[in-house]
């Protein structure tokens, strides 16, 4: 294989990670994990869980391409003001080189820095002649050794994963990030692959696993509620507290409404249905947005009821066997005016669009 072509195939890295986590969201929107067939690869437990203790601060920060503004070490970067020029080194390494969670981050500066190399042989010379324009001949050559290993890595990895085949299940999903993790391993020795990929692999088998809990329809919310205790106690242990405030609060809203889908859909009563949502939005707005997203909820029930009512006028009007189309047409237009106001135009646009849905899905015999 030439080193042209090879180089080239780092992108499909990056593209066999696009399809996991496109992957990952169609199983957890709709998927059931425990009727999932774990492969024969599949790990006996999680891959990384609470004994990685890597501070949810730090892996947030791990995430990203380094750069002169980077906020990580800033205090060690500061102790020695001027040593390098560019991206500081030092912020992404412990003392004599050592790989740390936040290492990856400046090797893909180093990637990008460099993107532009018209094959691996002259990536890699470019490389080397910049990291000994940076730092003491040692240090340049012990973080170059270790870069050549990680790309050679990258790219290896890129072409076994070519024949493993796409999961199909949430457990396939989690047993394909634990084959790649144990690959990096052996390729590159526990210890620094795990500083180097821990935080991301983690991150990944948390989202993949709390996202299946979460999207399970079988499911109540409080059954949910303790799935998620447990599985916050093995992953993260005393940090629980730290991953549950994490997110914006919409966004956690909404991840409890999806919890208690099952609830709501058995709920008989409008009362204890809106009691509940109050219950929820009380536990993450404050007052003064819960009172507005009441506000909300009573301007979409009065636009709701006037379509309703306006809906009903324009089929009495299609009905009515007097009128000319024309004069259909143009009562038509006077009710929405009259009875939706500016709404009306966002009204029509919308039933347009299921019109030609419709049209289309028995064009094709879909329904």
């Amino acid at each position: 294989m030439s080193g042209l072509s090879k180089w080239k195939k780092i992108g499909l890295l990056c593209g066999a990670a696009l399809v996991l986590i496109v992957l990952g969201y169609v199983l957890l929107s709709g998927g059931d994990s425990r009727r999932a067939v774990l492969p024969e690869a599949a790990p006996p437990g999680y891959i990384f869980d609470k004994t990685y203790d890597v501070p949810l601060k730090d892996i947030v920060k791990s995430h990203g391409v380094a750069s002169p503004g980077d906020s990580v070490n800033q205090a060690k970067a500061s102790a020695e003001p001027g040593r390098y020029s560019q991206v500081n080194v030092s912020r992404y390494f412990d003392e004599g080189m050592g790989v740390t969670v936040f290492t990856r981050k400046y090797f893909k500066y180093l990637e990008k820095k460099f993107k532009h190399s018209k094959d691996l042989e002259s990536h890699l010379a470019e490389v080397k002649a910049f990291l000994l324009s940076q730092l003491p001949e040692d240090e340049a050559m012990e973080l170059f050794a270790l870069y050549t290993d990680y790309l050679n890595c990258e790219m290896d990895l890129a072409y076994a994963q070519e024949s493993w085949g796409q999961p199909a299940t949430v457990d396939e999903v989690v047993a394909l990030l634990a084959r790649i993790q144990a690959y990096r391993r052996d390729y590159l020795g526990k210890e620094v692959a795990d500083a180097l990929y821990g935080a991301e692999i983690k991150t990944k088998e948390y989202r993949i696993r709390r996202g299946a809990i979460v999207a399970d329809r079988e499911l109540y919310g409080e059954e949910k509620e303790a799935l998620l205790a447990q599985l916050n106690e093995d992953m993260w242990g005393d940090q629980t507290s730290d991953v549950e405030a994490y997110g914006l609060p919409y966004n956690r809203y909404q991840e409890k409404l999806r919890m208690y889908q099952k609830n709501f859909s058995e709920m008989t009563s409008p009362e204890d249905k809106e009691a509940l949502t109050r219950e929820f939005r009380e536990e993450f707005f404050t007052p003064e947005q819960v009172a507005a997203l009441d506000e909300v909820d009573v301007m979409l029930d009065e636009k709701q009821a006037a379509e309703s009512e306006f809906q009903a006028q324009e089929q009495e009007i299609q009905n009515n066997p007097e009128l000319t189309q024309e004069q259909k047409d143009a009562a038509i237009e006077q009710a929405a005016d009259e009875m939706l106001g500016e709404d009306a135009p966002a009204y029509f646009r919308r039933k347009a669009i299921r019109d030609g849905k419709k049209a289309l899905m028995q064009e094709q015999g879909l329904n």
